[in-house]
């Protein structure tokens, strides 16, 4: 559900970026996510941001407001079926840094799969294809940002309850972007209210489920499940910007649902040999 969310927001971001700056998109959705908790934080009189990791708070704010900003800019100059093959990156960089940050053990299954979407990733990329541009650069640092910002989040997870998370890096970011986002800031036009409008929910929703997902599974094990997305972009490219799939990228999006299956099932019980008793 939140990468279903995700690709409405990616959608929307790709519509509306035409007319408005990215860092006013960025305000807008970090802005919107802090008055949906605006209640909150008045009836729990500021109790939400109770924390023994405040230094942490911030720098996950400060990685969810560089990571919206590469991943909006990237979504905005490229085709969105070809953005999101490129963020397929950040799945391997989350395993990696899952092993190193967070001493997981990645079972060779789900290394497997990660390997093999990857691999998909890389049939619908097709390295020398394309021409390199700034804002492929920029999908590859946005998809490093986004691990990184994933590990934060399940270290946080541990420990602090979803709502103080949130409510820490909506203000975070919102004053990240205050004054970029104001000094660009362009008046949205009667027309794209429902597009702001799904901006502002479809965003913190996904934000509030992805958490959640984190805290009840390894991040190495949600991992491989994050290639649906490209299956998710090729439907809205589609439907909203008629962009159809190429052959390879058909044959991507097979290799990396099947890597999804095969991470989605459950990890065997490792139960200990029954002890056999001696009888006299």
């Amino acid at each position: 559900m939140a990468l279903a969310l995700f690709t409405v927001e990616i959608t929307v971001i790709k519509l509306l970026s035409g007319d408005h700056a990215i860092a006013q998109l960025v305000l807008w959705r970090s802005a919107s996510q802090l008055l949906l908790m605006l209640p909150l934080m008045l009836r729990g009189r500021g109790h939400v941001f109770a924390t023994d990791r405040p230094w942490l708070h911030l720098a996950r704010g400060g990685l969810s407001g560089a990571g919206m900003f590469t991943f909006y800019f990237a979504f905005s100059a490229l085709p969105l079926a070809f953005a999101t093959a490129i963020s397929f990156t950040q799945p391997l960089f989350l395993v990696l840094l899952a092993v190193l940050m967070l001493g997981e053990k990645v079972t060779r299954r789900r290394l497997v799969a990660t390997i093999v979407g990857f691999s998909g990733a890389i049939l619908v990329i097709r390295p020398g294809a394309v021409p390199l541009e700034p804002a492929t650069l920029v999908a590859v640092l946005g998809a490093v940002v986004g691990a990184l910002l994933l590990i934060v989040t399940k270290r946080l997870a541990q420990s602090d309850g979803t709502m103080t998370i949130m409510a820490w890096v909506s203000v975070t970011t919102s004053m990240l972007f205050l004054v970029p986002g104001a000094a660009l800031w362009t008046a949205p036009r009667l027309e794209d209210a429902w597009l702001f409008a799904l901006l502002s929910l479809g965003g913190p929703i996904g934000q509030f489920l992805l958490i959640n997902a984190f805290r009840m599974a390894d991040a190495s094990a949600l991992a491989p499940i994050d290639f649906t997305r490209l299956i998710l972009a090729g439907i809205a490219g589609y439907l909203v910007f008629r962009e159809v799939p190429d052959p390879w990228t058909l044959v991507g999006s097979a290799v990396i649902a099947g890597s999804t299956i095969l991470a989605s099932r459950p990890e065997p019980l490792l139960c200990p040999p029954p002890r056999r008793v001696s009888r006299r």
